[in-house]
């Protein structure tokens, strides 16, 4: 079935990959006929459908650079390669005309993305010791492309090699010529040689735009061919897992497409607008004077610190803190909400942090999630500011990040890929959406009563682990420090403790001030993006409030009262919800969306197919697309099925649910194109996670302390009583 694994797909026949070439043209063709059909119903024939080769080749045929998906768009002869990376990793002859760009691209997490950030070294150095030298191309793709394309990956790397510390240089990004959204460094270069702008000459710097300056490169999802990572068979591991997909929290946010759950408008943004804004420079070597910085800021504090000026960092920060807020609400003993912890009350209540990303545009925090370290820490206070109870520490606090496990149910902190099986839970928040953390007050075991409550999110790009794993590795070689030192003008010594950076940091009376509209919304639907047992909750939170449906806020906390109807399978109760909402909402793609999701509860899939259509020409929403191809699918509509799952895969081409439909789909319509079949459900597999997880995720529940709580979506942690704790603590 398929290649079987990837050293199988490495030997392939030249004359096997032809005919799976040859294959997918012709499923090509067809599905272009589709897509150009002159049928006026036909919401598809609008979409940039994906040639099916597109989609296929990088899951069926390794390139030359396996397991990273990097391609080139020539061959390169061995003998050609390290000369070719060596100009490609030179930067000083982009800077005599771009000074002030090459300069900020130095302080980035792409100039330090190789062997000279301490914190990838010691963990790539960790996964090359544990598997081997040649695996390490997987991370290779996207950390380290000249090493890569060198070959110096596949050997021990000197610390004296420049390549090692040339990181994502310049032509990296503006020699490339195309791209897919796979990820795993699913970008295609073009050795072919680079005209240099001679002066005066408006032809040899028309032909250097050209050639340096493609249109892909504004595109996001050029970026996610390395914001984007995964494991699958295809990159030697054993079953798929999705690492790294700041692509795919963006595409489902407000700031791609317009949101399927929230009546907000669309917001559009791309990576350029937050990582690389608008900058000036009088600099006679800089040209053009103006144009996009080349600083890529993000959360990436550790680094940062000691690349970026005060300016920039404090800029970096008050960023952050502009985009994560929190709010607070008590549960009283009757399972009430409630802003007042009363003098009198007793026995155990609840108190709900609820943390919403409103600006960042993916998850927050991003990047690999599992090395994340943002932490909350809750106190109740006395007057005198004295803490009578607190959060705990480990597996008892809450802290926004994804735990990974490994095949015996251990949480794994050092990003040790290789060994993850399963995950246990994602704390990160998407954008646009908030999380809850609930704490259990004894109020009986405290020795006063509490008059204030602290609250504080301390954001920290590594956690303790990798923390102290990267300073003794970079202990045991220095030499790589040195040579970082001397090549890029920085001593990042990552043994000097990580900034621990308040996000959010405030004290309230335990009478809490009443939550706006918008701020019950997202509580609300957290909750109901939990499990069953939240949903009366959230049913209370959105019971009793009076206000208009002409404003937003108001018609969301109505929408949400449809969305808990839909997902009890009540469709005509959620249909009289939507009906209440003025007409101005009617239109709107989540009013569909949730129209079609109470029809897909009572497998009414006619219904849910007809309203998810109409969303579709909306929102291009991941979630929605994949749940148009299963209605279409299950209402028996199977060319319409074909087609729009070509172009959901185009965006979200791991999406397994969406490879079963292809699969099956063909198997019913071409039952003799054996060949197309085989490679679809080989799709199908390399996208299928861990059979063993559940069980994975059992162990670690049962064995491990404080495992259960955390695999929870709203997890409850128990406050613990101090004696008393005098303000400085």
């Amino acid at each position: 079935m398929g290649c079987g694994g990837p050293n199988h797909c490495r030997q392939q026949t030249p004359q096997v990959a032809t005919a799976r070439v040859e294959t997918a043209r012709v499923e090509t063709a067809r599905v272009e006929t589709q897509r150009t059909q002159t049928d006026t119903e036909n919401p598809y024939k609008h979409r940039a459908t994906p040639s099916p080769i597109a989609l296929l080749e990088p899951w069926l045929s390794p390139g030359p650079w396996a397991p990273a998906f990097t391609q080139t768009g020539t061959a390169l002869k061995n003998a050609d390669r390290q000369p070719w990376a060596t100009e490609w990793a030179d930067t000083a002859t982009c800077a005599r005309c771009h000074s002030d760009i090459v300069r900020e691209w130095n302080t980035s997490a792409h100039a330090w993305s190789s062997f000279s950030n301490p914190w990838y070294h010691a963990v790539v150095d960790q996964f090359r010791n544990e598997t081997s030298f040649e695996r390490s191309r997987f991370c290779a793709g996207c950390h380290d492309p000249m090493l890569l394309i060198s070959g110096g990956i596949d050997q021990p790397v000197r610390p004296t090699d420049p390549l090692a510390h040339a990181g994502i240089t310049c032509l990296t990004c503006h020699g490339s010529t195309k791209h897919t959204t796979h990820g795993n460094g699913s970008y295609t270069l073009d050795p072919s040689p680079i005209t240099i702008p001679k002066p005066g000459d408006p032809t040899s710097l028309a032909a250097h735009r050209k050639r340096l300056g493609p249109d892909h490169l504004r595109e996001p999802t050029f970026c996610g061919s390395c914001h984007r990572s995964f494991l699958s068979t295809r990159v030697e591991h054993g079953h798929f897992q999705s690492g790294i997909d700041d692509l795919g929290g963006w595409q489902a946010s407000q700031f791609a497409t317009t949101p399927i759950d929230d009546l907000q408008p669309a917001d559009p943004k791309t990576c350029t607008s937050c990582h690389m804004p608008e900058a000036s420079s009088n600099n006679e070597n800089q040209r053009p004077s103006l144009y996009r910085s080349h600083r890529f800021l993000g959360a990436h504090t550790g680094l940062h610190r000691f690349t970026q000026t005060d300016e920039h960092w404090n800029n970096l920060v008050e960023q952050l803190r502009k985009n994560i807020a929190v709010h607070l609400l008590w549960w009283n003993e009757q399972n009430q909400p409630t802003t007042a912890l009363t003098k009198n009350a007793s026995g155990t209540w609840y108190l709900d942090v609820v943390i919403s990303n409103n600006g960042v545009g993916h998850h927050f925090p991003g990047g690999t999630r599992d090395t994340q370290d943002t932490q909350l820490q809750v106190k109740l206070l006395d007057d005198h500011g004295h803490t009578l109870t607190r959060s705990t520490h480990g597996l008892n606090s809450h802290n926004l990040r994804s735990i990974q496990l490994q095949s015996d149910g251990t949480p794994q902190w050092t990003h040790a890929v290789h060994t993850f099986a399963s995950s246990a839970q994602d704390h990160t928040i998407p954008a646009g959406h908030a999380r809850i953390a609930r704490y259990a007050v004894d109020l009986n075991s405290l020795t006063k009563h509490p008059t204030q409550v602290s609250v504080q999110l301390l954001h920290r790009r590594h956690n303790t682990a990798l923390e102290q794993f990267a300073c003794s590795f970079q202990k045991q070689k220095p030499a790589f420090r040195n040579n970082a030192h001397i090549q890029k003008g920085f001593d990042v010594n990552s043994c000097q403790p990580l900034p621990s950076t308040p996000l959010v940091d405030r004290t309230h009376r335990v009478a809490l001030p009443n939550p706006s509209l918008r701020q019950r919304f997202l509580h609300a639907r957290a909750l109901l993006e939990s499990t069953t047992d939240h949903w009366s909750q959230a049913d209370t939170l959105l019971k009793g409030v009076t206000c208009s449906t002409q404003d937003l806020d108001c018609a969301n906390l109505t929408l949400l009262r449809a969305r808990l109807w839909a997902q009890r399978g009540k469709p005509e109760e959620a249909e009289r919800v939507l009906n209440s909402l003025p007409q101005i909402w009617t239109h709107h793609a989540s009013v569909r969306a949730t129209r079609a999701m109470a029809w897909q509860r009572v497998w009414n899939w006619e219904n849910s197919a007809s309203a998810l259509q109409t969303a579709s020409r909306q929102s291009n929403h991941p979630t929605l697309q994949e749940s148009l191809g299963l209605a279409l699918f299950n209402s028996n509509q199977m060319e319409a099925a074909v087609t729009h799952t070509w172009t959901a895969l185009g965006s979200t081409p791991h999406a397994q649910p969406l490879w079963r439909i292809q699969a099956l789909t063909h198997q019913r319509q071409q039952p003799n194109n054996h060949t197309l079949i085989r490679q679809l459900w080989t799709a199908h597999a390399l996208t299928t996670p861990n059979p063993q997880a559940h069980g994975i995720r059992d162990h670690c529940q049962t064995k491990i302390p404080g495992c259960f709580n955390q695999s929870q979506r709203i997890p409850v942690y128990p406050m613990q009583p101090l004696r008393m704790e005098s303000p400085h603590h």
